[in-house]
């Protein structure tokens, strides 16, 4: 790497059969030397790669197989070396056979350099040194910390693992990190106590985020399940893709990269091998966070299992009976609480599974709380299938926002894996109880977004460049009138009424009009309620119901204590109402008294909304009739307040950075 020439003579022997024996016998043969590698069992129990080995020996690497060194002989420096033939006996600890020498096989070839790659041993006088404790090198150490017999020294890498791979190492590694910050902070013997014993400190547990997570990082319940290739039969068996290399004679030359850059077709199709080893739900499971707790062992009632078939025949969940454990939060949610009855135990005794029915699949339901039961299951049975190449399982966090699918705007938590958006799923502790239907889930209405303009022609919509865009809008911000719709929070609402007035725009607002007279958690404790909705278009509204019926809320036309209607002309005076607007943010844009659309030659619509008007029409939002179509920010890049069709006042929190609607306004007409 220096650049420097370094003499080792021509005929080189490299004594090892590993992945370091490999880089050295391929290293000195682009040396130009002349180079064989020594190996004491066959070339089916060597430890290295295979492809490796493969591409050795394509580059001219000699193998002498069976064989070992067992003396190097010459005056100053070696010039041959002795082998002994070697044959192979019973399997010794690593699971290989043994190598046994062959007594009178001895044989000499020339050698100007031999190159031990036979493994590794650590500086045991550095150790020494140090004082610190070990055994033939590997150090004694608290296997729970990571600290050494020196308070305040903590090891990690292969002096804790030893011989291993790299990734081994950097866990360790962090292990040691997070024990170390417990050191420094005064926290490390009772975190060491929590580790070995957590069900003898649950309240410090429940009360202690910090420890919690620590113990769930550090020493979580792993469930180990002995598989066998009958396992996976119904699986196609993909071989890897080809990697394009250089030929062996030029790779045998040169030092350059060996393997050419994949392409991003071949890179996906390889990720696409992978089974995606673990549960998804392994870092959300309950029944592995008690497990985790209270030291549970997996082989303490060992006996008959049953084993089902997983369901994949949903487009976004997946439901493996295998992983149910029959607590019935699925049923509940679907009979008691939503009312759609999608699930129900069937069979009896050990034959119990939960099932749609003996002849249906997930796919085959007709219900609007499919995803809801990922939420509910806390075993991973039910698991989502994301919107990406391979579903994990990852370590997520999640942050709250409101739902953009409906006026009832729900609250709901949006679940994040570094800067990939999984999904949502519900949020206890809600006006809505948790509940969030498929809408969100499935449809995703909060993730739309455009980065380029289009406009309309006779048939569909053609995408145009910026530069284009801005022209056409700068041809029609004559006798232009601004107009908000009712996915617009208040805040930029106001924002955009101060740019209308800066640049003298016209501006106004779509809305429906009026306001509810009571709120959606009203409806729980109604003793008599009138529905004048369409509830299918409501499935949160119609789980709502569904609840107050069963405490005994009477669905009534008349002599009603509650009314849920559509429209402000359907409300009947002194009885409390919910208005169900079509609009998320109607009733905030009512509050701030904005007036209907004034005439003007050219409209720019703010928001994704249905609407055409007469004369020219733009938009900064979703439309599938406007005349020019502008780029705008996804729901969950936006922030504000909205308030619902009952009055409730709610939060938009900025999930992920996108140029916000003004600034797309400020763009095109600034």
């Amino acid at each position: 790497n220096c650049g420097e020439e370094v003499d080792i003579g021509d005929e080189i022997l490299v004594v090892g059969g590993g992945n370091t024996a490999i880089d050295v016998a391929r290293t000195v043969k682009r040396l130009g030397k002349n180079v064989t590698l020594v190996y004491r069992r066959s070339r089916n129990e060597m430890p290295a790669e295979q492809h490796e080995i493969d591409q050795a020996e394509e580059e001219g690497v000699n193998f002498s197989l069976l064989c070992n060194p067992i003396r190097c002989m010459g005056d100053r420096c070696v010039n041959e070396v002795e082998l002994i033939e070697m044959e192979l006996g019973e399997p010794d600890a690593s699971g290989r056979r043994r190598p046994i020498p062959c007594e009178g096989s001895n044989y000499c070839i020339p050698a100007d350099n031999v190159v031990m790659a036979i493994g590794q041993v650590n500086d045991q006088e550095l150790l020494d040194k140090f004082g610190l404790d070990h055994e033939r090198g590997w150090l004694e150490y608290n296997e729970t910390t990571y600290e050494s017999n020196l308070r305040g020294v903590f090891i990690g890498g292969d002096l804790a693992t030893g011989p291993s791979i790299v990734i081994e190492a950097i866990d360790s590694g962090r292990k040691a990190a997070y024990m170390i910050d417990l050191y420094v902070n005064d926290e490390l013997n009772k975190m060491e106590e929590i580790l070995e014993k957590p069900w003898e400190y649950l309240d410090e547990l429940e009360s202690n985020q910090k420890y919690n997570d620590l113990l769930m990082e550090l020493k979580p319940y792993y469930h180990w399940k002995d598989v066998t290739e009958k396992d996976y039969e119904d699986r196609e068996r993909i071989p890897r893709i080809d990697i394009d290399m250089l030929p062996p004679k030029e790779r045998a030359k040169t030092f350059d990269e060996v393997e050419k850059t994949i392409s991003e077709e071949k890179l996906k199709e390889e990720v696409k091998r992978c089974m995606s080893c673990g549960c998804m739900a392994g870092f959300d499971c309950k029944l592995r966070e008690y497990a985790t707790y209270y030291g549970a062992k997996q082989d303490g009632f060992a006996g008959e299992v049953n084993k089902y078939d997983l369901d994949e025949s949903h487009p976004f969940v997946t439901f493996d009976a295998n992983k149910c454990i029959l607590c019935g939060q699925c049923i509940n949610l679907t009979q008691e609480i939503t009312g759609e009855g999608l699930l129900a135990n069937f069979h009896r005794g050990f034959n119990t599974e939960v099932s749609p029915s003996l002849e249906l699949n997930l796919e085959d339901l007709d219900g609007q709380f499919i995803g809801q039961f990922v939420d509910v299951c806390p075993t991973g049975a039910f698991s989502y299938i994301p919107p990406l190449a391979k579903p994990g399982p990852w370590a997520t966090f999640t942050k709250s926002t409101i739902c953009n699918g409906c006026p009832l705007a729900c609250e709901m938590e949006v679940v994040q894996y570094k800067d990939f958006i999984i999904g949502i799923r519900g949020s206890k502790d809600t006006w809505n109880h948790g509940l969030v239907c498929d809408i969100p889930r499935f449809e995703r209405p909060w993730e739309k977004s455009a980065t380029k303009a289009t406009i309309k022609t006779d048939k569909s919509y053609k995408t145009i460049s910026k530069k284009e865009a801005k022209k056409i809008a700068k041809k029609h911000s004559k006798d232009l009138a601004i107009i908000l719709t009712p996915e617009v929070t208040i805040e930029e609402a106001k924002a955009i009424q101060k740019f209308a007035k800066e640049k003298g725009y016209k501006i106004g607002a779509l809305y429906g009009k009026g306001l509810s007279t009571a709120k959606f958690e009203d409806i729980l404790s109604s003793k008599r309620l009138k529905v004048d909705v369409d509830v299918k278009k409501y499935p949160v509204l119609k789980a709502l119901i569904h609840l107050a019926k069963r405490e005994g809320t009477e669905i009534v036309k008349k002599d009603y204590d509650l009314a849920i209607v559509s429209t402000s002309d359907k409300r009947t005076e002194d009885v409390p109402t919910i208005i169900m607007h079509e609009g998320l943010n109607d009733v905030g844009l009512q509050k701030l008294e904005l007036s209907t659309p004034p005439k003007a030659n050219n409209y720019l619509l703010i928001g994704s909304y249905e609407h055409k008007f007469v004369d020219y029409t733009m938009i900064i939002g979703e439309n599938q009739s406007a005349d020019l179509r502008l780029p705008y920010p996804s729901w969950i890049a936006r922030e504000g307040t909205i308030i619902n069709s009952s009055n409730k006042e709610l939060k938009v929190q900025k999930i992920i950075e996108q140029p916000s609607l003004l600034e797309r306004l400020e763009e095109f007409f600034g």
